[in-house]
């Protein structure tokens, strides 16, 4: 074969090379869209290295916890002088804070906008805190997930125990009926389908 071929032949090759290269790297920044299954979860959620289906404005991640709003209850628990089993009729009774709080996971995705709730310290107030708590542990409805935070980590802007993302109730996949909306904390803390607080 004559040097001017390979050389063709060569450049070809890188050519091909370089289309590929984008149109893989194109593929996988593209959005993926979520399938729904007649019970309105999403039948795949991948894990790290995945791609996170986004929903309504927002990242999914996890399995979605099924919630009877009937007989739902927050239980804030704990080292506190009044135990408390709140319904969300009386959680959205409550004084409603409204604030943008940007969502992070470190690497994967970062997700914003508008959060509505109440203060986590509105309702540690409530239950009334005793002067030996030092953390807070979040527990989702069904126990097979929780996350802890400082007591004082859980007070001020952007602690919010969220019932609505842009001004509409949660979905499902989101953490419906409450999840935790935690400013410059790691979206590992943010628990969903929030089942209890305990004050520890």
């Amino acid at each position: 074969m004559k040097r001017t071929n390979r050389i063709i032949i060569y450049h070809l090759i890188g050519l091909i090379a370089l289309a590929l290269a984008v149109l893989i790297g194109c593929s996988a920044q593209k959005q993926t869209t979520a399938e729904y299954s007649p019970d309105d979860s999403t039948p795949w959620i991948s894990g790290i290295g995945g791609s996170y289906p986004l929903v309504e404005g927002l990242h999914v991640t996890g399995t979605p916890v099924n919630i009877d709003f009937e007989t739902y209850r927050l239980e804030i628990s704990g080292a506190v002088e009044t135990p408390l089993s709140l319904s969300l009729k009386e959680i959205r009774a409550m004084e409603v804070r409204r604030e943008f709080v940007v969502l992070e996971c470190p690497g994967f995705f970062t997700d914003e906008g508008n959060w509505t709730g109440v203060g986590i310290s509105d309702l540690l107030d409530l239950a009334g805190v005793m002067p030996e708590a030092e953390k807070i542990k979040f527990v989702a409805a069904d126990g097979k997930y929780s996350a802890n935070l400082k007591l004082e980590e859980v007070t001020g802007e952007g602690m919010l125990i969220a019932y609505a993302f842009e001004d509409k109730p949660l979905a499902k996949v989101h953490g419906y009926p409450l999840r935790v909306v935690a400013k410059d904390q790691p979206g590992n803390r943010w628990v969903k389908w929030l089942g209890e607080i305990v004050v520890q």
